[in-house]
């Protein structure tokens, strides 16, 4: 009697067992491709005192991998536009009076950026869930012709990242996160309205004019609000919103802006549990 009841006791427990496992979601993956347009402002008085604005158009790019307990996301995105002062315009030039045609002055921002997002989940109820890890983001800026001369920065910061998610219902998710730099690489060219120095290229003076900022110094936030809907069990479309602003004080301040529209396609797929 007693060998009847532990067994019957074993295989009770070993089909609760393999329930509760079968019962858990798969990992997921999300390929999200999409296009956005982004509005960047700029005053940097390390090159000029006039503020300059680019309305980019790029290409976005980003894969995750979604479990129960953790998200694990690589995120990459490109544009480029016009980098022009609405003070001044689009500046011409003559060099002679023999010149017919002016040359006209119209820089191009090159801007990318690519993000390391890894969160782990801290709440979760039937209709909301919480988020918080770290991400490592590398944002790159290029511009020719700003002030004539060229405007090259680029940060490398860690971030602390906590993102919320409202289930409104099964076809509609509302997503709200917050990034804030704790530490950062800074490098930024090292001229002030002057003529680039000889016996250094530019390359060698932009690397060893990186620094070491902390939250105090270098100030990054970023707010990023996104609507989810569910078309279908394997297709999801977002619209989502960003606004990043920035500041930085040395060799001199600058300050910048961007508010960034994004619509993408998204991609849904399931890995097996093994």
């Amino acid at each position: 009697m007693k060998t009847i009841f532990t067994a019957a006791l074993l295989l009770a427990l070993h089909l609760y067992a393999f329930s509760q496992t079968k019962s858990l979601p798969k990992p997921e993956g999300e390929l999200h491709i999409g296009y956005f347009r982004e509005t960047f402002k700029m005053r940097d008085q390390q090159v000029s005192p006039m503020m300059y604005v680019a309305n980019l158009n790029g290409l976005r790019i980003s894969y995750g991998r979604i479990t129960p307990r953790n998200q694990w996301i690589a995120d990459t995105k490109f544009g480029l536009a016009d980098f022009i002062s609405p003070s001044l315009g689009i500046r011409q030039f003559k060099f002679s009076d023999d010149q017919q045609e002016p040359m006209y002055l119209v820089p191009t921002l090159y801007r990318g950026e690519l993000t390391l997002t890894y969160r782990r989940l801290l709440n979760k109820k039937s209709h909301f869930s919480s988020w918080a890890g770290v991400q490592v983001q590398e944002t790159a800026n290029y511009a020719d012709g700003v002030a004539m001369t060229t405007w090259v920065m680029n940060t490398l910061a860690v971030n602390f990242n906590y993102q919320a998610q409202f289930h409104l219902h099964n076809r509609h998710t509302i997503l709200a996160d917050i990034s804030l730099p704790v530490i950062s690489i800074v490098s930024r060219l090292p001229y002030s309205n002057a003529v680039s120095r000889p016996e250094i290229s530019n390359t060698r003076a932009f690397l060893k004019n990186s620094s070491f900022e902390t939250i105090n110094h270098f100030m990054n936030p970023q707010l990023n609000i996104a609507y989810r809907f569910h078309a279908s069990r394997r297709v999801s479309l977002q619209a989502s919103y960003r606004y990043s602003w920035l500041r930085f004080p040395e060799p001199q301040i600058i300050r910048s802006a961007s508010h960034t529209g994004n619509l993408s396609i998204i991609y849904q797929f399931q890995f097996q549990n093994k």
